[in-house]
């Protein structure tokens, strides 16, 4: 088929121009399985006013996540299924939502829905899923809900990581002085380990010195054995 043919018999949400795709998208139903398609086909559109159209018409994210592994950084995208699983929009039940966010792999959204989310479960679920320190730290100073400010506080383990904690967690004093008692203690069993480290290794130097002093007890020993072995 010739390509002007082609593009002539082609559905309007795949024409090349984007006022006709953007058009498209109002007539499309996301109920029937192959005009769904299409629009979730639009939601990666080149367009952002398209992408954001089409994004519209849905109020579930189960089509949407998917999209997430082909465009992971689709900002029109992350800002829906945002609005969706914080409870924003959409008319999703509560443990559904927390269901998906339990399984969800995206950082920025987790982050999202952590700080954002209209239930405290909800926002613990997206908390379990983070891991890299900073985001914890950022968490446990910025969520409006104590629990998962604790919650996140909890999970910072390192020097570092408690220091800054230790500084920034104004909005909080419990988590600011759980971070200083946290730190304070660390650094202490640091200093201990490096003392009894040193006391071993003074002690060890003690009795290398002694073993090899003329006269010692190490000495006799050795030199009593080393006569019985003659004898034999």
């Amino acid at each position: 088929m010739p390509g002007f043919l082609q593009r002539f018999l082609a559905p309007r949400w795949q024409h090349r121009d984007a006022q006709v795709r953007l058009q498209a998208v109002s007539r499309l139903d996301p109920t029937h399985p192959d005009q769904r398609r299409a629009l979730a086909a639009l939601c990666l559109d080149d367009t952002p006013s398209v992408r954001q159209a089409a994004l519209m018409r849905f109020d579930d994210p189960a089509p949407l996540l998917p999209l997430l592994t082909q465009q992971p950084d689709n900002p029109e995208l992350q800002h829906r299924l945002a609005a969706l699983l914080t409870g924003k929009a959409g008319a999703l039940a509560l443990a559904q939502r927390i269901d998906w966010v339990a399984r969800l792999p995206h950082r920025d959204l987790l982050m999202t829905i952590a700080l954002e989310g209209d239930n405290q479960q909800l926002r613990l679920a997206a908390l379990a899923g983070l891991h890299e320190e900073s985001d914890l730290i950022h968490q446990a100073c910025e969520n409006g809900i104590a629990a998962v400010r604790h919650a996140a506080a909890a999970r910072v383990a390192s020097e570092a990581g408690l220091q800054a904690l230790a500084g920034r967690a104004r909005r909080d004093r419990q988590v600011m002085r759980q971070a200083r008692e946290r730190l304070n203690r660390l650094r202490a069993d640091a200093a201990s380990l490096i003392a009894a480290r040193e006391r071993r290794e003074a002690l060890l130097g003690k009795l290398e010195a002694h073993a090899n002093a003329p006269g010692s007890l190490f000495t006799a020993v050795a030199t009593a054995t080393w006569y019985a072995s003659g004898r034999r």
